[in-house]
């Protein structure tokens, strides 16, 4: 006599095959949403990164080209800076005086050029380079953009017998980007000089520029933050000094080779 299955057995088992089908099928469709997740993620952090590259090309692209001049520089002279590892170049006919930053040191953080014809102390450009930390204060919290607003300003300051020269305000101020594709800031300030060699003071104002800065503190592992170039009061009487200062800060890389 044929025996019959349990219905108990027969439920038990259907409910096993459902069970296991059913895991089979969430296993299948949690590796699939797992999967797709990478993949979106993947497609996230890839369009992120294009996005930062297209960021960086378009800055580029809208940034002034720093206009290139007529004066052939192909046989000037290559100065380097060898603590802080830059280059630049300047007119053969020039002499370049690297001065120390406090007596006895051999680390340059300012620099003169003058022509090879002029007055020993007929300087026509200067290049200084500013750090955090310095007397008389801590500059360190600021920003970069604070950080030029308050050095810029700090270079234009001069006292004397006979008067007192200094700025107060930025007329203008853009981002430029010279022929070895650094970035860099252009200045133009409101100048106040005070004549103290008359009966009552006299007052007269000027537009000082173009200071051209450079922010220089992850080339130099932040031993320095800024480079700033620009003419001399000198300087700034003959436009052709303009002409080679630009010809100059165009020039402008670091060479750590």
């Amino acid at each position: 006599m044929k025996k019959h299955t349990p219905i108990k057995t027969i439920i038990f088992t259907l409910f096993l095959t459902m069970f296991f089908t059913g895991c089979a099928l969430v296993s299948e469709d949690q590796t699939n949403q797992n999967n797709n997740k990478n993949k979106n993620l993947n497609t996230n952090v890839n369009e992120v990164v294009n996005e930062n590259i297209n960021v960086q090309e378009e800055i580029k692209e809208n940034i002034n080209q720093l206009t290139d001049t007529e004066i052939d520089s192909n046989n000037w002279q290559t100065y380097f800076n060898k603590k802080y590892k830059y280059e630049i170049k300047y007119p053969d006919n020039f002499f370049l005086k690297e001065v120390p930053s406090g007596s006895g040191q051999i680390n340059f953080n300012y620099i003169l050029l003058r022509d090879k014809n002029g007055e020993e102390t007929d300087w026509l450009i200067e290049i200084n380079t500013a750090k955090d930390r310095e007397i008389p204060e801590d500059t360190s919290e600021l920003s970069f953009d604070e950080f030029i607003e308050k050095k810029v300003k700090e270079l234009c300051a001069a006292d004397g017998v006979n008067g007192s020269r200094y700025c107060t305000d930025i007329i203008s101020q853009e981002d430029f980007i010279n022929s070895n594709n650094f970035i860099g800031q252009k200045f133009y300030l409101k100048e106040i000089y005070e004549d103290f060699t008359k009966e009552e003071t006299e007052i007269a104002e000027k537009i000082k520029g173009p200071i051209f800065v450079y922010d220089i503190s992850q080339e130099t592992g932040n031993s320095a933050r800024a480079l700033f170039v620009e003419l001399t009061e000198k300087g700034e009487e003959e436009s052709i000094n303009e002409t080679i200062l630009q010809e100059l800060v165009n020039s402008f890389q670091f060479n750590k080779d």
